[in-house]
């Protein structure tokens, strides 16, 4: 499980973060979810097609937990294998909402 590269307060800081997309608090999100938040941000069909390829693993059709921090650890390695950065920069607009550059929880 890919929890086990963060630190406590990260992974405490993701949990809040999938607290808010899990609207349903059923532990998982639907890919249409995630498309309407990263469309939202402003991103083009390309890069979110790219960016759900990535996080809905099992193509199932819902992203759980485990495939969020499987994303959040992929999107910080420097390897080829990583997330291109418009990828990076579309997940990390979904939780800055404000634009500011900063991700802010409930708790904040």
């Amino acid at each position: 499980m890919a929890d086990q590269e963060f630190s406590n307060e990260q992974k405490e800081d993701y949990q809040r973060i999938w607290a808010a997309l899990d609207t349903s608090g059923d532990g998982v999100v639907s890919v249409q979810e995630l498309t309407n938040e990263l469309r939202a941000s402003g991103l083009t069909n390309r890069a979110i097609d790219k960016i759900i390829c990535r996080v809905d693993e099992n193509r199932d059709g819902s992203v759980s937990f485990d495939e969020f921090l499987t994303t959040m650890a992929s999107a910080g390695s420097s390897d080829s294998g990583g997330p291109e950065e418009e990828e990076i920069r579309g997940i990390f607009s979904m939780f800055d909402q404000n634009g500011d550059g900063e991700v802010r929880t409930a708790y904040q």
